[in-house]
């Protein structure tokens, strides 16, 4: 059986807006299931303010979904900023002096259309904290796609 993966959704973005790609993967024979938000769970992150709440419920539905499969390891596809918010939960830096030990929990990330650069001034905190703790794809045993 394929390792299960877990969708993250772009910024202001909810899981019901992903449902139907996890549906189409389980249909494929690909387990998948999205990280369970709604779109104003993002407003406290507005601004460029801490993603913490994003990574914490991206945590939370990572071990559901390990629990659910007994998987040791899952992937993530990541949608928009997804993608570096996930670069921050497989990091093994402090990001808002928390470290959140995710690579040994991913096999896989998959993003799709990730804005790894930007010129917006509200992603200059978290983007600009990404793209010098873990420029490119940083950790070698992850697969980056």
């Amino acid at each position: 059986m394929p390792l299960p993966s877990i969708i993250l959704p772009g910024y202001l973005a909810g899981s019901a807006d992903y449902q139907p790609m996890a549906q189409l993967l389980d249909h494929l024979g690909f387990p998948a299931t999205v990280v369970p938000l709604q779109w104003w769970e993002w407003l406290p992150t507005v601004g460029g303010r801490s993603i913490a709440p994003i990574l914490e419920k991206l945590d939370q539905a990572i071990a559901q979904l390990q629990h659910q499969y007994q998987a040791k390891q899952v992937n993530i596809i990541a949608h928009s900023a997804g993608g570096w918010i996930s670069r921050i939960y497989l990091g093994d830096r402090p990001y808002y002096q928390k470290i959140w030990h995710g690579r040994p929990k991913v096999a896989r990330l998959i993003s799709l259309g990730p804005p790894h650069r930007s010129l917006e001034p509200w992603t200059t905190n978290n983007l600009g904290f990404v793209n010098e703790q873990y420029p490119q794809a940083y950790y070698p045993d992850i697969t980056y796609i």
